[in-house]
């Protein structure tokens, strides 16, 4: 999958689509923050949805359409855990798969990559290092889509 790039596309284990990096208000050790997002995560039984890139902008798949699935996710996940003290930072969602780091112009439109999420992963990103520590993971209730299993990430800032 190169997609006409030219400069290195990260590695096949750092893909990801981030849905939000959570906001802490006071800083709390690590194992407390995972038994915090647990606690209110507990009782929700949080959708699946459909993701469609067909958009290379600038060395990241985009979508053509608004994602309306990943939206209200989003959403909800916010809702919920704002109501817990949590919450995530930069409310704006921009839905994106970094294939590249490097600098690129212009947008081209791409064969549609489609698949249905099925589980999202509270991970701790260790910035600068590249590393990625998956903490917890949440299935997403699936609809009528056919899912092609496929994971949604919530990285912890």
């Amino acid at each position: 999958m190169q997609y006409g790039l030219d400069r290195q596309i990260v590695e096949r284990e750092r893909l990801h689509m981030t849905i939000g990096k959570l906001a802490v208000q006071h800083p709390i050790p690590l194992p407390d923050m995972v038994d915090h997002v647990e606690q209110a995560f507990t009782g929700h039984n949080f959708p699946g949805c459909e993701i469609v890139l067909d958009r290379l902008s600038g060395g990241m798949l985009e979508s053509s359409d608004r994602l309306s699935g990943l939206h209200h996710l989003h959403g909800e996940l916010s809702g919920v855990l704002d109501s817990k003290g949590l919450g995530i930072v930069n409310k704006s969602f921009h839905p994106h798969l970094s294939l590249s780091y490097a600098s690129y112009r212009g947008i081209s439109i791409v064969p549609r990559i489609v698949w249905h999420a099925t589980e999202m992963i509270l991970i701790e990103s260790l910035h600068g290092r590249h590393l990625h520590r998956p903490l917890r993971k949440w299935g997403l209730a699936r609809d009528q889509i056919a899912p092609v299993p496929k994971q949604l990430e919530i990285w912890n800032a």
